[in-house]
């Protein structure tokens, strides 16, 4: 069986966490960038993909797209536009899909994650996706700089676009609860947030088809993926909106703790838009099948090379692959 550090890349920088990176690591393409492909390793029998070998070093889609600047950073006004959700296209999840993740930095295992579909119900007439994403420190890291969050969301289930988001992350002894509201037709976010003992109310002009990290997740999922298509999305977080783009750049087979998966690659920058300085590389992987499970996702961070890998995944109406670690709440131990 291969070690962790199989499934992780090498960084430099000084280690250092934000609140909430643990979730935001997980669900956000904002911070999910290039990382390396798995060494090879023995598969975990009866998990995953089919069984085999996967490539040495990063994988050629992925190294193809790094000897070069792909992506120029997007413009700071307006919206991509076009984002659209197809119909009758794209994944198939809904109430049950549970991904376990463990998140890494440099290599080392410093925290892990969940997110579940908890219910897709009528409310008022539209059908509301009802997502949960939680993530914590380990006890390890926890002794260094502990980070608990907790994220619940409600989302169109059939544009996906979002509704409302509540945030609640706690680092060290600071807490931020943040409670995002989604007025799509006017083109607004509204994010009210108590943070350090103040109360902030913010109305952020936004793109019409704006998302938030556990929104974009799941709508990115839906979309033809085919090599080369384009990618543009908006995301919200806190008082800020980013701007995804980039496009598919291959497929690629990738080992996690959860075994083997054919996957599809997405490689692109995020851009903050009231400030082009801040941008990201951003790629993530997704299993190339009707599920589009997201497996894997890397991003170089200020705390160095940061990853997450799927640990146990459990689509809609089948059973789960790989080995399920519940994320307890401090109470009920690690």
């Amino acid at each position: 069986m291969a070690k962790l550090a199989d499934w992780g890349g090498q960084g430099k920088g000084k280690m250092e966490f934000r609140a909430g990176a643990v979730l935001a690591v997980v669900t956000a393409i904002l911070v999910m960038g290039i990382g390396a492909a798995p060494a090879q390793a023995e598969p975990k029998e009866g998990t995953g993909a089919n069984p085999a070998p996967a490539e040495k070093g990063p994988g050629r889609a992925v190294e193809k797209a790094l000897k070069k600047k792909v992506f120029k950073a997007p413009p700071a006004a307006g919206g991509c536009g076009w984002n659209i959700r197809p119909k009758k296209s794209g994944a198939t999840f809904g109430p049950g899909e549970t991904i376990y993740y463990i998140v890494t930095v440099k290599d080392i295992p410093v925290g892990k994650a969940v997110i579940k579909i908890e219910s897709s119900k009528d409310v008022g007439g539209k059908k509301v996706q009802h997502t949960v994403a939680r993530g914590k420190t380990n006890s390890f890291f926890s002794k260094v700089h502990k980070v608990k969050a907790h994220m619940e969301e409600d989302a169109d289930a059939e544009t996906l676009l979002p509704l409302g988001l509540q945030e609640d992350v706690a680092e060290l002894e600071t807490e931020r609860q943040s409670t995002y509201r989604f007025d799509h037709a006017k083109g607004k976010v509204n994010v009210k947030s108590k943070f350090q003992g103040r109360n902030i109310d913010n109305t952020l002009p936004a793109s019409k088809t704006v998302h938030d990290f556990l929104s974009a997740m799941y709508y990115v999922r839906t979309l033809p993926l085919k090599t080369g298509d384009p990618i543009c999305i908006d995301v919200v977080h806190f008082r800020f909106i980013w701007r995804v783009q980039g496009k598919v750049i291959g497929r690629e087979r990738v080992q996690t703790p959860a075994g083997y998966f054919n996957t599809i690659v997405l490689d692109g920058t995020a851009v903050r838009t009231d400030d082009k300085s801040r941008k990201r590389r951003v790629s993530f992987w997704l299993t190339d099948d009707a599920y589009r499970i997201p497996v894997k996702a890397a991003s170089t961070l200020p705390m160095g090379e940061t990853a997450v890998y799927a640990s146990f995944v459990k689509k809609t109406g089948r059973p789960g692959e790989g080995i399920e670690e519940p994320v307890e709440d401090e109470e009920q131990g690690e």
